[in-house]
């Protein structure tokens, strides 16, 4: 049962609707299962969700931020406490449960909210579920606050109806945070070279950081939890200095640098703001 890559919680948001459609009781009985399950694995700690259980790896069992694991959960979540029509067989006091994981959720969102000198940025991939610090996910992903990540938090505290003073601080905080830390004048490239095969994938290409006067922003996909330059490793979860000095199964094999925050900051962002600013 992997919360990871946008799992459990979109096949219940499925079961649901398949039940909206049909009327098979079995697709409700599925959802329901599945809804059970997601607020049995909440974290007691902090609120947030677990990678994998049962856990097969170290980094499974921690409270896991990336690749949408806790915001998504909330976001499926949010929508069965909102009354979300296909989920209208969610009886009174299992809607109240829910609503009660949410809060508990966006409590611990907020937070998990990395601070610089006191200062909120945004938030790391993993937490330990005990200390609650920034943690270690995959041997190559090094604690530090994420930014593909953090994009994803914003974008749910965003969809929240009525949010409170303190949602609305940790979205601004995270949206100047991703401003100050975006690179100009680079650009990554992909170029052709030698075919190589590694243990996951095999590759004719290499990428390189290139400079660009004319190139859009971008930014590193891990930032270091105090300076905020750029987290990069070996597999084997060796820092290095530069991209290129991770080696080329990783250049090719993982994507270090992107532009996840331009739709938000460019888009997203300021129609959150119009449309705050319209009430």
């Amino acid at each position: 049962g992997s919360f990871d890559n946008r799992n459990v919680y979109t096949q219940v948001e499925y079961l649901a609707a398949a039940h909206a459609l049909t009327g098979d009781a079995r697709y409700r009985d599925a959802a329901l299962r599945g809804i059970g399950f997601i607020l049995a694995h909440q974290i007691a700690t902090c609120g947030g969700w677990p990678h994998t259980v049962p856990p097969t790896q170290r980094y499974h069992p921690l409270l896991t931020i990336a690749d949408e694991v806790t915001s998504g959960v909330l976001g499926t979540l949010r929508g069965i406490a909102d009354g979300a029509p296909a989920f209208a067989f969610v009886d009174a006091p299992l809607r109240q449960r829910v609503r009660e994981a949410v809060r508990r959720g966006d409590d611990c969102l907020l937070a998990l909210q990395v601070r610089q000198d006191g200062v909120p940025t945004g938030w790391a991939g993993q937490y330990d579920p005990g200390s609650l610090l920034p943690a270690r996910g995959r041997s190559f992903e090094l604690p530090s606050i994420a930014v593909q990540e953090s994009v994803a938090v914003v974008r749910y505290l965003m969809s929240i109806p009525d949010p409170s003073p303190k949602v609305v601080a940790a979205i601004e905080s995270a949206v100047d945070w991703l401003r100050r830390v975006q690179l100009d004048g680079l650009r990554l490239e992909t170029f052709e070279a030698g075919q190589a095969q590694f243990r996951y994938h095999a590759t004719g290409q290499d990428r390189r950081l290139v400079e660009d006067p004319d190139a859009p922003p971008l930014w590193p996909r891990f930032l270091d939890l105090a300076d905020n330059s750029a987290v990069l490793a070996t597999r084997e979860g060796v820092r290095v200095a530069s991209y290129a000095q991770i080696p080329r199964e990783r250049r090719t094999g993982y994507d270090w640098y992107g532009h996840w925050p331009r739709r938000l900051l460019e888009r997203e962002y300021p129609r959150w703001q119009q449309a705050r600013a319209a009430r």
